[in-house]
């Protein structure tokens, strides 16, 4: 093992100390030799600091300086990323380096880093703000002179980095995020690199020989401890980088590694036809400094005449100056031929591919109980929960199939109990049910059928948030003259008995202690004095927290409205609300609580409502004054600097005294611990399947992925496959528009039996705008700061599988999010009952459904790999499944 010799500090620190301090006591420590992951290990997470090689002082000097510099074994690279616009994260400090044939030795954060400790090493990698970056020197370097030289040139790489001197120290740090102990800088490799970054003045290769030869001449012999200073020998080893004008982002590595036509084009290789230039221009072109480098490639190739650049680049400008436009090029149209066209369908989706197919964690064997067990379970820990009555909330995850709702049905101890389900349809289903089963109760009824004039108001008042305003509205049509409304005698009279009927109705639920049946929601907004208990079926998340919008032009419209009103409360607030959408540092990931901007006890009267409704207001902005918190995004998300809309989350307060039984298939633990002081929660989920979940996680078939060409040719493929088999995909004709038979949509299946014994087809994933999430933490008392809400490309670990989502850097938003993706592909496929019945599922997406087995397709041939892929889906679906027991051969509960 080789030892370095370096400098280190005695003394750990755990921040940043006093720099001259610093260097007085390194001045008076003699060097050591030391392996270098002793050091890293030292120096980045001891909090040592250091001097990066030996000193010998000067007589009289007192301190290390230029003088004193020895012998020097390491380069450290300081990035701060303090004046840049668009900083320079670890990970693209590795690609640009490796883009140049380097590598690094070691990194590690500094203390003035902000980046949360606690995630992983790739999010570190993509996050961290302030580091250094070590390399380990090949040959050892005696001398300031020499040891600058070689810093100018990785300044030529790193132009980000704070400019050092040999002389400096360095602080040590808290982290190592990166470690190569094998990697050692040769003093060839960085003057080639150095000299790649300005090799974009030459215009043949030739020149850049011969300036290569230049550099090497010019520089110092002291870097060179081994071999001479000639092109010979070397020069072969930094061609491509040579050839490469400037680091453009590493794209053109990408494109090279995958497309033959173009790694030649851009080694010159040969000929180059019209529209393989073309096609190769419309792709370049989409990409940083892409033209520049199309252009160079061709001045490079003697084979390819010069006119070609004006010819192309020309006629495409003047065209899309008239108003067309040119879009990139299929590859089979000019690279039929290449080795891409059997992947891609264009040549910029290798650089826009994600990796995103989830693969299968190593060790991970999920154990799953038999559905009879699951159901003898089920059935005792519902008894158990209505019996325990010191526990507020209780929370059943159980699988869909089970038989959650059955429990509800044939329970005989349902005395002040309220039957929350998540539709009127749902209410209606379950009373149905009760009544063959002989159990009184009451329901709560739909709202009767309004007239198109009433009908109009009635949902306006809504719409602006002014409920109570509604259900008032609506009480006063039953001693109202109708007439108003264009209603004929009969028509009002019809309309005032359902209206009676409907209210005797919701009264005769508040007033009896039997059995009451509603929705959701109703458990919010009416209080039910004469029941204690709430059993809920399915998840009652989304009726909790309710995230809404109101445009700022809302706003501006209601601070009109209201100018001459006696509520400047109101007005200052909505005023407030209207500065924060013109600052520039309004954003999406700033929260502000509700609270710091209107006191709250002011609201306005029915008056300030009606006002406000003839002014054109629209949006929940009665909500607003009752919401917890606020966030600003654009209105539109392809238009940043344009209007902008002021999103926030009303959260509404369980019955106080009232306990809470929840039946639900998509349950989260960690939100209901954190809504709630206590809770009680028990998963029923992992049951064994009668049928087959089958999923294609090529890709994520996002909302935002149609505006692709390819997503929508393979959603294609995927209608035709699917033939007349139900699609659960998003709501919308845009998107249901490719399959024969669709079904509703992804946020719009709960509870649904219709595809009971079906084979369905579901695809795409239901994620949010980052605001949505956001909101969601700030409820669930979670702490997060702008590093931890910046969203990426980020590798998660869900159900058993490795795969690769647009998310959060935090791992509590991580978790929120992944709980509503999760929730909503759950629902899809627990609609064809593939517990119950030998069903097939297929599922396109890319986050992992619990119990799925995962397929890698060819993207380009859709169907084809599907078919090919079907003779092996039969034994892999009839392949046994571990089944555990939770009951004993006496038929007690196994311990």
């Amino acid at each position: 093992m080789e030892l370095l010799k370096i400098t280190i500090s005695p003394e750990p620190r755990t921040s940043k100390p006093i720099a001259a301090y610093e260097r007085g006591i390194l001045s008076n420590t003699p060097p050591v030799d030391a392996d270098f992951e002793s050091i890293l290990h030292v120096i980045g997470e001891g909090g040592h600091s250091f001097f990066a090689g030996s000193y010998k002082l000067n007589d009289g000097d007192e301190y290390i300086n230029t003088e004193s510099v020895d012998v020097m074994a390491i380069i450290v690279v300081d990035i701060d990323n303090k004046d840049t616009g668009q900083p320079l994260r670890p990970h693209a400090a590795l690609d640009r380096l490796s883009e140049c044939g380097l590598d690094c030795s070691g990194i590690y954060r500094t203390f003035s880093d902000e980046t949360h400790p606690s995630l992983g090493i790739d999010d570190k990698l993509r996050q961290t703000r302030r580091y250094r970056m070590l390399f380990v020197l090949e040959d050892t370097v005696v001398g300031a002179v020499n040891y600058n030289y070689l810093l100018q040139m990785i300044y030529e790489i790193f132009p980000e980095a704070d400019r050092r001197g040999a002389d400096s120290i360095y602080f040590g740090g808290n982290d190592v995020i990166y470690c190569n102990p094998e990697y050692k800088l040769s003093a060839y490799d960085l003057l080639a690199a150095a000299h790649a970054q300005r090799a974009s003045k030459c215009k043949t290769p030739q020149s850049r020989r011969r300036n290569y030869q230049k550099s090497l001449d010019s520089a110092p012999n002291g870097i060179f401890n081994k071999g001479s200073k000639t092109v010979s020998g070397i020069y072969s080893t930094i061609r491509n980088a040579v050839i490469e004008p400037q680091r453009i982002s590493g794209w053109e590595g990408q494109l090279r590694r995958e497309s033959e036509l173009v790694d030649g084009f851009l080694n010159c290789e040969r000929k180059y036809w019209h529209d393989e230039l073309l096609g190769l221009y419309l792709t370049f072109r989409m990409f940083v400094c892409g033209i520049k480098l199309w252009k160079e490639s061709i001045n490079n190739n003697y084979a390819i005449d010069n006119i070609k650049i004006d010819t192309i680049h020309g006629y495409i400008g003047k065209y899309e100056a008239r108003g067309g436009q040119y879009h990139e090029m299929s590859l089979a149209k000019f690279a039929p031929n290449d080795s891409a066209t059997k992947k891609h369908w264009k040549l910029s989706q290798i650089i826009n591919k994600r990796g995103q197919t989830a693969k299968k964690i190593k060790g991970f064997d999920p154990h799953f109980i038999s559905l009879k067990d699951s159901r003898f379970h089920v059935e005792y820990l519902f008894k158990h929960a209505l019996s325990k009555w010191d526990m507020p909330v209780t929370v059943l995850k159980i699988a869909t199939g089970v038989g959650k709702t059955f429990q509800i049905e044939i329970c005989e101890y349902l005395d002040e109990c309220i039957l929350a389900c998540q539709t009127h349809h749902l209410v209606a289903k379950l009373s149905e049910n009760l009544i063959k089963n002989g159990i009184e109760h009451n329901v709560v009824p739909p709202l009767p059928e309004l007239p198109p004039e009433i009908s109009r108001e009635y949902h306006s008042l809504l719409q602006i948030g002014a409920h109570d305003d509604a259900a008032g509205f609506l009480q006063s049509l039953i001693d109202s003259n109708l007439s108003i409304y264009f209603l004929d005698g009969a028509e009002a009279g019809k309309l005032r008995l359902n209206l009676i009927c409907y209210f005797e109705a919701l009264n005769r639920a508040i007033d009896d202690t039997i059995p009451v049946i509603c929705t959701h929601k109703r458990i919010m907004h009416t209080g039910f004095k004469n029941h204690s208990i709430a059993i809920v079926d399915e998840d009652i998340i989304n009726s909790i927290g309710e995230v809404k919008s109101v445009s700022a032009k809302s706003l501006r419209l209601a601070i009109k409205a209201l100018d001459d009103s006696d509520r400047p409360k109101v007005t200052e607030f909505l005023g407030k609300l209207i500065d924060m959408t013109k600052s520039p540092e309004a954003a999406s990931k700033i929260l502000v609580p509700t609270i710091s901007l209107f006191s709250g006890d002011e609201f306005l009267q029915t008056r300030h409502i009606r006002q406000l409704l003839r002014n054109g207001v629209e949006g929940e902005l009665i909500s607003l004054l009752r919401s917890e918190y606020i966030c600003i995004h654009p209105t539109d998300w392809n238009d940043p600097e344009g209007e902008k809309s002021i999103s926030f989350i009303l959260r509404h307060q369980l019955p106080v005294g009232m306990r809470f039984i929840i039946l639900s298939a998509t349950a989260g633990e960690s939100m209901y611990n954190s809504l709630f002081e206590e809770v009680d929660f028990y998963d029923v989920s992992s049951v064994q399947l009668r049928g087959a979940i089958r999923q294609f996680s090529t890709r994520s078939f996002s909302r935002n992925s149609f505006r692709n060409e390819t997503t929508k040719e393979l959603a294609r493929q995927i209608g035709s496959f699917a033939g007349n088999r139900p699609a659960i995909t998003y709501k919308g004709k845009k998107f249901q528009k490719f399959y024969d038979n669709p079904f509703r949509h992804l946020e719009d299946v709960m509870g649904t039996n219709e595809l009971s014994g079906q084979n369905p087809v579901v695809v795409g994933l239901t994620n949010k705008p980052p605001y949505f999430y956001l909101l969601w933490a700030s409820i669930l008392g979670i702490e997060f700061n702008e590093m931890d809400s910046e969203i990426d490309y980020r590798t998660l670990v869900r159900n058993g599988h490795e795969f690769k989502m647009m998310t959060f850097a935090s791992p509590e938003l991580q978790d929120i999010q992944c709980h509503f993706i999760e929730s909503s592909l759950v629902q899809a496929v627990g609609r064809a009952r593939p517990l119950e019945h030998d069903v097939t599922i297929d599922v396109f997406t890319t986050y992992p459904v619990p119990n799925a087995i995962h397929y890698h397709l060819d993207q380009m041939d859709l169907i084809g790999a599907i078919t090919k892929v079907f003779g092996l889906v039969k034994k892999t679906v009839d392949a046994p499944q571990m089944t555990v027991s939770l009951y004993d051969s006496s038929g007690s509960l196994a311990s």
